[in-house]
């Protein structure tokens, strides 16, 4: 086994430390380069920049080229859609597992601080003012847990015509809810398809 110790001191390391949070909370995508070289400073490469050189880069931590290269990889963001009992325990388990937590539903009595603790982001606005934030979230997973099949269908459409990809997109309900939601959405010519 290899151990590398670097002791990271005064302005450049904090210069790094706020980068690096910055990426993992904000974006964009980033690696840090660790030189493993006595007089090297470990940096972030972003991937804003010259798109070529960044498909080269490991998306796992590895040796190159003499540096130790990791991707920084935030943590992934799970919206729930649906502020009720199963939105409430979901939150907890999620927090637990490692995601940040956003909370949308249209009632704001229920989407507050004091029932979400855990959450980052709490959403009383029309889910489709949402949608602008939601492109900007690398690792996005949804699950709709509202109250009712026409939300379910709203939120679906939303989603659709608007491009999103999710990582993840999950429906609480019943066989029946679900085909009735997907029948309903085919209707409108949204193929079943496009949530499968």
């Amino acid at each position: 086994m290899h151990i590398w110790l670097q002791r990271w001191q005064g302005s450049l390391a904090q210069t790094l430390a706020a980068q690096i949070l910055q990426a993992l909370t904000q974006g964009p995508r980033a690696w840090l380069i660790t030189p493993l070289d006595p007089q090297g400073f470990p940096y972030l490469r972003l991937g804003d920049s010259n798109v070529e050189h960044f498909a080269s880069l490991p998306s796992r931590p590895q040796l190159l080229a003499g540096s130790w290269v990791e991707p920084l990889l935030p943590s992934p963001t799970l919206l729930i859609v649906g502020a009720g009992h199963c939105g409430l325990s979901l939150a907890q388990i999620a927090h637990l597992a490692g995601f940040r937590i956003w909370v949308q539903d249209d009632r704001p009595d229920w989407v507050t601080p004091q029932r979400f603790p855990v959450a980052e982001r709490l959403c009383s606005e029309p889910f489709a003012q949402l949608i602008p934030h939601l492109h900007r979230i690398p690792q996005l997973y949804i699950a709709l847990v509202t109250r009712s099949y026409s939300l379910d269908c709203q939120i679906l459409r939303a989603i659709y015509h608007s491009g999103l990809t999710p990582h993840y997109l999950g429906m609480i309900g019943s066989r029946k809810r679900v085909q009735t939601v997907l029948r309903t959405l085919a209707q409108e010519g949204i193929p079943e398809t496009a949530f499968s």
